[in-house]
């Protein structure tokens, strides 16, 4: 499964009711290998992460995390010190789950990647700029 990345905001659409998507930003956010995911930015300046598990390890694994998240209730998510995605949203494709869930990122993140599309990056550098800055949060979410 190979989908168009603009397949993927119909998708966040569908699940998601009142989402104003004005454009996708990264590809393959999570593993391409298991997952097929993009950001999109909506109209409240906004992220969120779209992703559709390609296999059976991928959809017990998203299964898994959107169960743990959704666990989470809003006095337990105010205790912590540091923020977790919301599960937005759900939809069916194909008879795969398509979950929708908030995307944090900082504001330093954020204007360094304007600032690498205005510079008008392409192809490996812009993806290389992308997996390092995932590599950075997973190994600040492992300290957590």
């Amino acid at each position: 499964m190979n989908l168009p990345k603009l397949v993927l905001a119909a998708l966040a659409a569908d699940a998601v009711s009142n989402l104003d998507i004005v454009s996708t930003e990264i590809e393959n956010f999570l593993n391409k290998d298991n997952f097929q995911s993009s950001v999109l930015k909506c109209y409240d300046e906004k992220y969120v992460l779209v992703a559709i598990a390609k296999n059976n390890y991928a959809q017990a694994k998203q299964a898994l995390n959107v169960n743990a998240i959704m666990a989470l209730s809003s006095g337990v998510r105010d205790r912590l010190p540091f923020a977790i995605p919301k599960f937005l949203g759900e939809t069916l494709f194909q008879d795969n789950r398509v979950i929708v869930l908030s995307f944090i990122c900082g504001d330093a993140y954020r204007k360094f990647i304007d600032h690498l599309q205005k510079q008008n990056f392409r192809g490996w550098k812009k993806h290389l700029i992308y997996e390092i800055g995932y590599k950075i949060g997973i190994a600040i979410a492992k300290i957590h």
